[in-house]
């Protein structure tokens, strides 16, 4: 893919997930190394003419080997493109961020020769203090302060042309808002999700008369994951405590069990947390390439942000 300079910013989420945009201040040679590294990341493993482009179907579809799964005519988030479509105005990410709020992801964007917005999920363990810290400059240690960012990671999704390209829904789903690509969950579909071992419905017919369209598609997503098959309630507690996210268990018969609260916002923070959290690998803590579960192992490039 030819080379463009790429203008970078933070996705940042308060503890309501509401979505902000800050555009991100770096030094021109590392931007350089950084829009070289994104591009060649974008046009091999999403954009190139060797990979199959198969169209998305409603579900956790993830691209097999040679393929790239493609969404045409995907909306791009308005905030996403004010901010991108006015990088100047766009204020510059300061940190430590303040209380509840968290880094969910990484865009890169550049509108030559075309519109290209490129996204990379982030999970907490790449937002670095460097409080106390030692950094051995020609013959000695020298203490430095402040904060460092690493942009380690697979790129996880391209937009490119109007079309949304990426090859783990996990990945893609992390930043972009891909519910509308589900059915409405039904009111036995919920009661599968709220009779799973691993769940214990605080007040069933509570949930099942308050579940709007939001709440069903999440539950349709979260029925479609098999995540609830694939973890235990002791990692899924571990990870919403690391998110600062209140959640209750309950014991039953010996099983260890998920109370799925009755009233409403708590459960729709639990359903986002499940649907979307998750796919940064809060309950697994590790990093996934694709659907085949194997472990990324890459180079790190950092910058020191603030301080």
């Amino acid at each position: 893919m030819a080379s463009a300079a790429l203008t970078f910013f933070a996705v940042v989420s308060d503890d309501q997930a509401a979505d902000s945009v800050y555009r991100l201040v770096i030094d021109p040679a590392l931007q350089k190394e950084l829009s070289e590294y994104f591009l060649e990341e974008a046009g091999e493993r999403f954009l190139s003419g060797r990979l199959e482009r198969v169209p998305f179907q409603s579900g956790w579809q993830d691209a097999e080997d040679g393929e790239v799964i493609q969404i045409g005519g995907f909306p791009m988030p308005a905030n996403y493109v004010d901010a991108c479509s006015s990088a100047i105005d766009t204020p510059p990410l300061t940190l430590p961020l303040k209380g509840g709020w968290r880094i969910r992801g990484l865009l890169a964007y550049t509108s030559r020769p075309r519109k290209l917005y490129i996204f990379q999920p982030f999970n907490k363990r790449r937002l670095i203090s460097l409080q106390r810290t030692g950094l051995f400059l020609r013959d000695r240690f020298e203490r430095i302060e402040g904060f460092a960012l690493s942009f380690d990671g697979p790129v996880g999704a391209v937009h490119d042309g109007g079309d949304l390209f990426f090859l783990s829904f996990r990945k893609a789903a992390s930043l972009l808002d891909l519910s509308a690509y589900f059915q409405d969950a039904t009111n036995p579909e919920i009661q599968e999700v709220l009779a799973h071992d691993l769940m214990s419905a605080e007040d069933e017919s509570t949930t099942l008369q308050t579940a709007d369209k939001w709440m069903r598609r999440r539950f349709s997503m979260l029925r479609s994951s098999g995540l609830l098959d694939a973890t235990s309630v002791q990692a899924i507690a571990k990870a919403a405590k690391a998110f600062n996210l209140p959640i209750r268990t309950t014991t039953k018969r010996g099983k260890h069990q998920l109370v799925f609260p009755a009233e409403f916002r708590e459960a729709k923070e639990l359903l986002r947390f499940l649907n979307e959290e998750m796919y940064e690998g809060p309950i697994t803590s590790k990093q996934y390439v694709t659907n085949a579960k194997r472990l990324k192992d890459q180079g790190a490039a950092s910058t020191s942000v603030g301080k």
